[in-house]
């Protein structure tokens, strides 16, 4: 990160921070997701939840 973007040695160890916090957040919420939301509902919201992530990814570009 710090050849190709030319981010400072503090910024690239937060972002890898920023990326394993949100992975760990992840986890956690999925391991809710039974205490959320019911099963049938949520085999529905996932790759709903999934679409919408990656239209938003693609609309940054």
């Amino acid at each position: 990160m710090t050849n190709e973007l030319g981010a400072s040695v503090t910024q690239a160890l937060l972002a890898l921070n920023a990326c394993w916090g949100m992975a760990t957040v992840g986890r956690v919420l999925l391991a809710r997701r039974p205490a959320l939301v019911s099963g049938p509902m949520g085999l529905h919201l996932l790759p709903l939840t999934a679409t919408f992530v990656i239209i938003a990814l693609g609309c940054g570009n």
